[in-house]
């Protein structure tokens, strides 16, 4: 969801426009949609396998590791949100 802050740009649906940020908050997007979980689910799949040995019961806690994390970016959601602002182009 966008927030139209800027009462002199309006745009309508249907409108060809661009949505941009700055690289500094894109870089902290791919952080936390891809190399956190992704650090996560290694992390968990290896200390898994070393425990237990099978290769099953380790990719099954790998992907449940995910879980709690997505659960957590969910609930901290909106302080997440204040962090990132979209700029509209036409």
């Amino acid at each position: 969801m966008v927030d139209d802050h800027d009462a002199a740009m309006r745009c309508s649906v249907g409108d060809q426009v661009s949505v941009a940020m700055t690289a500094d908050r894109g870089r902290n997007a791919i952080m936390l949609a891809f190399v956190l979980p992704f650090i996560v689910l290694v992390a968990t799949l290896v200390v898994c396998l070393r425990i237990t040995g099978d290769e099953g019961i380790a990719a099954l806690a790998g992907l449940a590791s995910l879980i709690p994390y997505y659960a957590c970016v969910y609930l901290l959601k909106d302080r997440i949100a204040r962090h990132f602002v979209f700029v509209i182009e036409n």
